[in-house]
């Protein structure tokens, strides 16, 4: 736990937006028996509904663009439905 505070200081002491998922397991609706792979990493369910929630944060924080829909990232879109193919259970 030492270390996740030494990172937070570092972020603060720099002015660096600092997300200590840690904390967020209710509001990211992780349950440790489906979203873990072990105690302390997530497998493909806990990663997708950690990933949905960073860039959610990426966008509103930073303001950044979504180019899912741009023809310039035609690998993208094959890659997203080739993932939501193989894993049609998850929620995205």
């Amino acid at each position: 736990e030492g270390y996740y505070h030494a990172i937070k200081a570092i972020a603060e002491e720099n002015a660096i937006p600092y997300i200590d998922y840690n904390y967020l397991y209710d509001d990211l609706g992780l349950d440790r028996s489906t979203d873990f792979f072990d105690e302390r990493h997530l497998n493909i369910w806990g990663a997708t509904k950690t990933t949905s929630h960073f860039g959610q944060y990426l966008t509103t924080t930073f303001g950044l663009n979504s180019y899912k829909d741009d023809r310039h990232y035609t690998q993208w879109q094959k890659d997203i439905q080739y993932f939501q193919e193989k894993y049609p259970n998850i929620i995205y």
